[in-house]
């Protein structure tokens, strides 16, 4: 219980032990009712493992054994093999668990008959098969079965949560708890101990050049040569009011071109390409006394493929034209016109073949109330557009 001066907890023979403050971390336990201020959800299954005993001249040989995630072709699941491990009563084990079918255990009355149990015996003769087949030698070796939890949160990832002041949880391997464990543990400590959990300690930085969505896979490898990867889905949208995307399937140079909806002709200040809005110059479009609603294009790709992006974070309404030039060598072009926060774009153009010094008169882009693109879609030479719209 809390108190105002720290954590008192209760043991069931009615000793009291005192503290500042207290990290719960009782697994599927977790979800019993009084354990803790507010009752996580998890689900809890039923696992069996297995413990095979070692002598110490087996253990002294095994001792470089890392931890094994095995994944033989069909197999109902995925079985994690634990190295030897010197137990209290001074024994090596190799521990093997992962069951072949999930068992809800429902409440706490569930967790405590299972764990007064030596598990399931179809699962303990599943790890037992499993593991000799990967080390045929320990046929003949002693072997104990039994029973163990695992615990998933709704959102499949461990939960490290202060609840109050003074209490903390970790809860919820999901599955993986055999692997992470002194990791989430190291997360709970530094959340007690500082009040946070420091940033920037798995992260990176992912800065897509076109809107869409992405599939990003991070790879780990370690120092034995095994590896690991997850995947996450990552979807970028444009924000701006207004973005217009090129690329292109050649190493020619291609440039983007918006024309302002005061514009008579491209290739001036009422234009914005490489020559006047590259790289964070900015050309002063709408009202004076504002930056939002000026363009800015993100670079200018010399050499092939793309992509170039020009971009208002807040156009003024008026209708804008989009152009491509072909400033050297030929390729097939394709546009992708945005009118703000989405992720797929309002209108496609292309491919559209561009031969060199050639320029595309690709849309008029019309923004109010609604936003408005109509394909122009005429291919003329740069003398042309130099002298109109």
């Amino acid at each position: 219980e809390e108190t105002a001066d720290g954590i008192m907890a209760i043991c069931s023979d009615g000793a009291r032990i005192s503290a500042q403050k207290v990290r719960n971390a009782c697994g599927g336990f977790s979800k019993a009712d009084g354990l803790l201020p507010n009752v996580p959800d998890l689900r809890v299954y039923a696992r069996t493992v297995v413990y095979f005993e070692l002598t110490e001249a087996e253990a002294e040989r095994l001792s470089t054994m890392p931890s094994v995630i095995y994944g033989p072709p069909g197999v109902p699941c995925i079985p994690y093999i634990l190295p030897p491990v010197r137990y209290p009563d001074g024994t090596h084990y190799i521990k093997i668990g992962g069951d072949p079918k999930d068992v809800e255990l429902a409440d706490l009355d569930a967790i405590k008959a299972w764990f007064r149990t030596d598990g399931d015996a179809e699962a303990a003769a599943f790890l037992t098969e499993a593991l000799l087949a990967l080390i045929p030698s320990l046929s003949h070796a002693p072997r104990t079965t039994g029973s163990c939890v695992t615990s998933f949160t709704p959102h499949r990832k461990p939960l490290v949560q202060q609840q109050t002041d003074r209490i903390f949880a970790l809860t919820g391997g999901c599955g993986a708890g055999a692997k992470c464990a002194d990791e989430i543990g190291r997360l709970g400590a530094e959340l007690v101990t500082e009040g946070h959990i420091r940033g920037g300690q798995y992260s990176t930085t992912f800065r897509p050049d076109i809107a869409g969505t992405y599939e990003l896979e991070l790879r780990v490898d370690d120092d034995d040569g095994l590896s690991a990867t997850c995947t996450a889905t990552v979807l970028a949208i444009a924000t701006e009011g207004l973005r217009v995307e090129i690329f292109w399937d050649s190493n020619a140079d291609m440039d983007t071109h918006l024309l302002n909806p005061e514009a008579t002709r491209w290739f001036n200040g009422d234009d914005c390409y490489y020559a006047n809005c590259d790289g964070g110059d900015v050309l002063n479009w709408g009202d004076p006394d504002r930056t939002d609603d000026d363009p800015s294009l993100d670079i200018d790709d010399t050499d092939g493929f793309g992509p170039e992006n020009i971009n208002i974070d807040e156009p003024a309404f008026g209708t804008y034209r989009v152009g491509v030039h072909a400033f050297a060598r030929s390729g097939n072009v394709t546009v992708n016109v945005y009118c703000g926060g989405r992720a797929e774009p309002d209108e496609t153009f292309g491919p559209r073949a561009l031969s060199n010094n050639r320029f595309w008169r690709v849309a008029d882009v019309t923004l109010g109330r609604a936003c408005t693109i109509e394909s122009i879609d005429t291919i003329d030479s740069r003398t042309d557009v130099e002298r109109r719209r």
